[in-house]
């Protein structure tokens, strides 16, 4: 408000407490190097008391800068609470996570918080400021944080300041235990004359200008002679003598406005109310300043003017310029009206009023700032974990997609290789199966002549020779059918020339013969060209296990088999009509091989195999490959 007007770079004598306005007094010297020896040694409870106005706050927030970042801090400045709320209050400026409202939760989530410290060689201090207004319960409960018996404790500080009150509370009978407990205690004490005249010096420097340059020395001396030694008392009165100087245009405050605003601060502000509106009836409007009013109530400080303006002053015809371009004794002029910044005799008391108004808005918007640069901070917090997490999923996602890539190349080599196994297996029966047919049927064709010569050599033997060997040539030719069957089920030579439609048509003649219970019906319609040679032989495989695997659960039955294209696939359906099974059960081992192995042999060729069965309804497998 009156910064520029006397150069000031900011206020100097603001009422808030300012750790960057802080005075080393004595009183003020030996209370902060106590606390800081004590928080050094951890003292465990300290407490600070004095007058109001002293500056105890301000010393705490001194503190609190020249802490290192080892001593985490909760700062309690409403102590009228319960002792569960303290708790939930110190653990919410502790920045500690808290589930549950019980007192048992909150002191659990507190000791696990200390013992976090405690590993780490941090202290914990709790600070709670006018601690006068703590209950004797609340004080008790306290101490009795400092009661556990572990480690952790030793970690933990309590710092306690407050005013006089303070120290009758401690005293009483029902704090006696939580006062042994004290380690330090300390009262701050005014200061002396010399000191509230550096006090002021030390906080007009601090904005750029210094006490000669704004106060006479006889201001001087009255504000501290009034102020007692109390640092509020005298930036109260300085700020409140810097604004009358401000709106006056005087540059330099001397005894007249000094006197003016300590007189003002001594009256009874409901007195000094009710004769501004006195004021008011009068003039119609507030604007200029009333003289007989200021007469009154500072009639032994006038007589220190000079004649002059002595005498104008107590006629009540002063002019007063809010420019100040002229101030002086005048009969003739009257008071100006004007809109500008010039008050009545009682301004001080509107003044008292609109700055006591400002400075509860400043606590206030303090408190929103400190609770800003929290939100703040815990925004960046978040961000920063945040960011982490995402990092950390960019990882995870990395390693995903690249173990997926690995598992898919895997997975391909894995279907080549087995593809490449069943093909290779094919030739190999291929070839044992054209190996073993040449040599078997030589072996036969030899036998059966031999046998044809021997028979022909004993034709004239009697019948009951030639009965038996009838009965061996029989058993010689089931033998050649059944080596027959085993190279068929090795490779069937007509898959090569003149196809799989051919084959599938011979193996089911050929299969319904060994099995006349059952009726094979049969569907084909596809071209040759169109199915590769090694699909063929998959097909064929397919289609001999679902015929065995019916034929072991049907005695008799209809059993459909059809091979077609339709939708752009090959379509094998081999259905058996009226009874269902499970594949696992009552032969567990044989059908779940039949379906491992069909499955295998459908997916390793490219395709797939889904096997259907209900009651009533029957039984379905069906194998598809798209073309």
């Amino acid at each position: 408000m009156y910064n520029e007007f006397f150069g000031f770079a900011e206020e100097p004598f603001r009422i808030t407490p300012d750790p960057s306005f802080f005075f080393m007094a004595t009183s003020h010297r030996e209370a902060l190097s106590s606390l800081l020896a004590g928080i050094e040694g951890r003292k465990g409870i300290l407490t600070i008391t004095g007058d109001v106005g002293t500056g105890k706050t301000t010393l705490v927030n001194t503190l609190l800068k020249d802490l290192n970042l080892r001593i985490k801090t909760a700062f309690i400045f409403n102590p009228r609470l319960t002792f569960k709320q303290l708790l939930a209050a110190i653990l919410s400026d502790l920045k500690v996570p808290v589930t549950g409202n019980s007192t048992e939760v909150l002191l659990h989530r507190f000791d696990l918080y200390l013992q976090k410290r405690q590993t780490r060689d941090e202290t914990v201090l709790i600070i709670i400021d006018e601690a006068q207004n703590l209950s004797p319960k609340v004080l008790e409960d306290l101490g009795g944080l400092f009661q556990r018996q572990t480690p952790a404790v030793k970690h933990l500080l309590l710092l306690l300041t407050g005013q006089l009150e303070l120290e009758d509370n401690l005293n009483s009978e029902e704090s006696r235990q939580f006062k042994r407990r004290i380690a330090f205690q300390y009262r701050l004490t005014p200061l002396n004359w010399e000191e509230s005249k550096a006090y002021i010096d030390h906080r007009l420097k601090i904005v750029g200008s210094g006490i000669s340059e704004v106060f006479t020395p006889e201001a001087v001396n009255l504000i501290c002679d009034f102020a007692k030694g109390i640092p509020r008392v005298i930036n109260t009165i300085c700020d409140r003598s810097l604004l009358a100087g401000y709106s006056l245009t005087t540059p330099k405050i001397g005894t007249v406005i000094a006197k003016a605003v300590i007189s003002e601060e001594e009256n009874v502000a409901q007195e000094l109310a009710l004769k501004e509106k006195e004021t008011i009836g009068e003039r119609g409007g507030v604007g200029s300043i009333d003289y007989r009013i200021l007469q009154e109530s500072a009639a032994p400080w006038i007589q220190g003017f000079s004649d002059g303006w002595g005498e104008s002053m107590k006629k009540g015809n002063v002019n007063m310029s809010p420019e100040g371009k002229e101030i002086g004794p005048s009969e003739t002029l009257e008071p100006i009206k004007s809109s500008s910044w010039l008050y009545s005799g009682s301004f001080l008391g509107l003044y008292k009023s609109l700055k006591e108004k400002y400075i509860d808005l400043e606590a206030k918007n303090n408190v929103l700032h400190k609770e800003c640069i929290d939100l703040a901070a815990k925004i960046a917090k978040k961000e920063v974990e945040f960011k982490a997490i995402q990092d950390s999923l960019k990882v995870e996602e990395e390693k995903r997609r690249r173990a997926e890539e690995i598992l898919g190349l895997m997975e391909a080599r894995v279907h080549y290789l087995s593809s490449e196994f069943l093909d290779r297996q094919e030739k190999d029966k291929k070839f044992i199966a054209g190996e073993l047919l040449g040599v078997i049927a030589n072996l036969i064709l030899s036998l059966k002549g031999g046998v044809e010569h021997i028979f022909h050599n004993l034709k004239v033997e009697s019948k009951l020779v030639l009965l038996n060997f009838d009965q061996s040539l029989c058993n010689l030719q089931n033998g050649i059918q059944k080596v027959e069957e085993i190279l068929v089920s090795l490779y069937p030579p007509t898959l090569d020339d003149p196809g799989i439609r051919s084959t599938i048509v011979w193996y089911c003649e050929k299969f319904q013969k060994y099995h006349p219970q059952l009726q094979i019906t049969q569907e084909i319609d596809i071209q040759e060209n169109e199915i590769v040679g090694p699909l063929k032989t998959q097909v064929f495989r397919i289609l001999q296990d679902a015929l065995d695997l019916f034929a072991e659960h049907n005695q008799s039955g209809q059993i459909y088999v059809s091979f077609i294209k339709k939708d752009g696939h090959l379509l094998l359906t081999v259905e058996e009509k009226g009874q269902d099974f499970d594949l696992h059960d009552p032969y567990p081992e044989t059908n779940g091989a039949y379906y491992t192995r069909m499955k295998q042999r459908a997916e390793l060729s490219g395709g797939s195999l889904s096997f259907e069965s209900a009651e009533a309804v029957g039984t379905s497998i069906r194998a598809s490959w798209p073309i």
